[in-house]
């Protein structure tokens, strides 16, 4: 959608010209619709439409949770934090507001009613910073617990599969790194994961 409109504000630019818009289609080609001055957004959308409506579509639904260490380095703890009210700090309430909730995702029907309660960590792919787990283990152990059983039962699901990620040890900008500090990144981070999940990624 946002290459749709991306086309038609190339239409607004330059106007009385046609443009050629590609079009991802199942994998291995690509289609080709022209566009004119005077075609809506919903006429575009629907002529591509009829180029993918042949294909199969997926969604990749992909949680990227990470906090970084909030401690006072001098007391080793973390200290309260107004702005995170009525929660004590904010990495209690976006564990309320977020990962505690991913564990126990209410599904409702029509009528606001919940039908049941699922472990979304079973079935998105996702990563979980190494200091958020170990923060996660010592202050929220049943979140901590419903992350790790939602990866196990991934593995069943997708064939020996899982749903998690590593992610490197902190929340560094790997390109900007030296050699050395990335490959300690990594190490750390394949060695964090391997001790929480059992297995490597």
């Amino acid at each position: 959608i946002i290459r749709v409109r991306m086309v038609l504000l190339r239409l607004a630019q330059y106007p009385g010209k046609a443009l050629r818009c590609r079009v991802l289609g199942d994998g291995t080609k690509r289609s080709t619709i022209v566009v004119h001055r005077r075609t809506s957004f919903s006429e575009l959308r629907r002529g591509i439409g009829r180029r993918m409506a042949a294909s199969k579509r997926f969604v990749c639904i992909h949680g990227h949770f990470y906090q970084p260490p909030r401690e006072n380095p001098w007391l080793e703890t973390v200290e309260t934090q107004d702005t995170a009210a009525p929660y004590h700090d904010w990495n209690e309430r976006i564990c309320a507001e977020c990962y505690a909730t991913n564990g126990a995702a209410r599904i409702v029907n029509s009528k606001n009613q919940i039908t049941r309660i699922v472990n979304n960590y079973a079935r998105i792919s996702f990563n979980v910073g190494p200091t958020l787990l170990s923060w996660l283990l010592e202050k929220a152990p049943r979140t901590y617990r419903m992350i790790l059983d939602g990866e196990r039962r991934s593995r069943k699901s997708f064939r020996g599969h899982s749903s998690a990620m590593a992610q490197v040890y902190n929340h560094i900008i790997l390109p900007l790194a030296s050699r050395r500090d990335r490959i300690t990144q990594i190490r750390w981070g394949i060695a964090d994961y391997e001790s929480r999940y059992g297995a490597p990624p």
